[in-house]
Formats: structure tokens, sequence, C-alpha cells
């Protein structure tokens, strides 16, 4: 009797073990080649993201397996949010939308405190970000329109160490397809603008700042500066253009200090750098030696998509810190 006690225990241990098999075999969820970096410049080659399939077997195993990873501390990103089984029902949402929607997944894993920026901005249908502390994690934050747009921008500040997912998801089922994205991950700050990881949206007309407090994390290229160094204090803006546009940053009023201006199609490598000015105008309000063009004047003309302005200075200036104001044109 315990022998056909046993013998009906292990044929029920089969079962159970040849029907999980076969559930695993039904997952739908697929992946395209991937690139293991972001693109190093404009021109080079676009990255191929992670597709996730629209089923609804997708589960948190499938899920971790077709992420795309993120080597820290980040850029941009391009892929196609349509699967094999697009138009069947969403398999992940966040609390802002992506219900119906195929969604791209991106993982990142933080090993200090850090501020996270994300933005879909460039991307041609409405979009839904949302990021999860693991695959099938509580929600952190979901966004669905941003900057009067309807792609979608996550700004995350002092994220505490861990494994994140970050999900490019559709506002409606028709929302889907070719999409954009930038990640950048970097050690918290409690100044915004510091870095990458903490951008400041930048528009048409005059933004005032201070330097002070901050610290020196990017410098132009020697060519762009009229002089060596030109690695004091920076600040990091980000700004978006629907077509190629001609736009103009100074800091030919109201500035006080020595600047630097440059901007960046990917805001974390230098070799994104597209245009930079130094010397051009001296500003009224100017706390350095009289008679000296310290400040900057850039006019350039940028192709659509996002964009990524830094203000610096030179660290050997009479004042190495202190007041500016940005006057930008062209940017919508």
């Amino acid at each position: 009797m315990l022998w056909q006690l046993s013998r009906r225990g292990w044929s029920t241990t089969l079962a159970a073990l040849a029907a999980l098999a076969a559930s695993g075999a039904a997952c739908s969820v697929s992946h395209v080649g991937l690139n293991d970096m972001p693109d190093s410049s404009p021109d080079a080659p676009v990255d191929i993201a992670p597709v996730v399939e629209a089923g609804p077997d997708l589960l948190c195993g499938p899920c971790d397996t077709v992420s795309k990873f993120v080597t820290l501390p980040g850029g941009r990103f391009t892929g196609n949010t349509l699967g094999t089984s697009a138009g069947a029902s969403s398999a992940n949402e966040g609390t802002c939308g992506g219900k119906d929607a195929p969604e791209a997944v991106f993982k990142l894993v933080l090993d200090t405190k850090s501020d996270l920026f994300v933005t879909t901005h460039g991307t041609g249908f409405n979009t839904v970000v949302y990021l999860r502390n693991g695959c099938c994690g509580a929600e952190v934050a979901c966004n669905d329109d941003a900057d009067g747009r309807n792609t979608s921008v996550l700004s995350q500040r002092g994220l505490l160490p861990g494994t994140y997912y970050v999900y490019v998801d559709g506002a409606t089922a028709a929302d889907a397809g070719p999409f954009t994205v930038d990640i950048y991950a970097m050690p918290f700050s409690a100044n915004p603008g510091e870095t990458c990881g903490i951008p400041l949206p930048i528009a048409t007309g005059t933004t005032p700042g201070n330097t002070c407090g901050f610290q020196d994390n990017y410098s132009p290229p020697i060519t762009c500066s009229s002089g060596v160094g030109a690695n004091g204090l920076d600040q990091v803006y980000y700004f978006v253009l629907d077509d190629r546009t001609p736009v103009t940053f100074s800091t030919c009023d109201s500035t006080c200090i020595d600047t630097v201006l440059y901007t960046r199609n990917i805001c974390s490598e230098p070799g994104a750098q597209t245009e930079c000015d130094d010397d051009s105008c001296r500003a009224t309000g100017s706390c350095q030696p009289e008679g000296n063009m310290v400040q900057s004047n850039l006019t350039t003309t940028l192709a659509a998509g996002v964009h990524y302005l830094f203000l610096d200075t030179f660290a050997a200036a009479q004042v190495p810190c202190g007041d500016f104001t940005i006057t930008a044109t062209g940017i919508p």
C-alpha cells in the first residue's frame, strides 16, 4: 500500500513538471539582435532595443531575459516595440497608462544612491514610461505626457541602490513602433542640473542661475575654448526640437562669470558634442576684469530630437563661480 501511494505521488509530480514545461514553451516573448552599447555618435548605426511582445503570457522571468541592460551612465537607445504578437493584450502597464500596447524593457543596476533621467521625446507615437523596482516589483514612477508633448519624461532623484526596470510603452493599442529613449543614471546630487541624471529643461527666453555649489563634471574639447582651464563648475540642460531648427544660446547679458557653452546629442558622451562657443562677448554685469570678453554666444542649426546644453566655466578665472543668465531662442 505504501508503495502504491508513493508511486501515485511520483506520477502526480511528473505530471506537474510536464505541465510547467509546456507553459514555459508556450511563452511568446521574443527579442532581436542587440548591441551592448548605445550609439557613440549621431551617425553611428542605431542600436536595436529589445522587443517585448504584446502577448498576455509575459511573466517576470521572460521579462528579465529580454530586457536590454543599460551600462551606466547610460545613453541613447532606439528600437521597435512591435513584436509578432502585436495587437494582443499588453503584457505590462503603468499606473498612468500602457494597458493595450506592447512595450520594451530596459534594466539598470545602481550601486549607489542615484538620479535617473529618462525621456522618449523624439518618438513618433504617444508614449508611456514607467519605472519598477524589480521586473515585477513595485512601480516607482510613471509618466504619460511631458513638456507639452505626448512623449514622456521620468526624472527621479535619490534612487536607492538596487535593480530597476524602465518600460517604454504606448498610450493606446495604436501607439507602437519605432522609438527613441534616453536613459541616464548618475550619483545623487542635491543640485538640479548637476549631471545628465538630473538635467533642467530650457526653453526660449531667459534662464537665470548660479554655479556656486556645483561640481566640475564635464569639459568641452580643448579646441572649443580659447585657452586651457575650461574645467570649472558646470550645469546641464535639455531641450527638444520638432524639426531641424536654428537656435541661439547666449550669456551676453547679466552674467558675471567666464562661460563656455556647448551642445551634445547624447548627454554623457563627449564625442556627441555638436557645437561650442567661448569668449564672444562681454556681458553687462560681468565681474571679470574690465575689457575681457569672456561670455558666450552660441548660434547653430540642430536636427529634430532631444539635445543637451552645457554651461561650463573656467576654473582659473578670477571669479570661479557666480550668477549667469542664458538667453535662448528657437526652442518651441
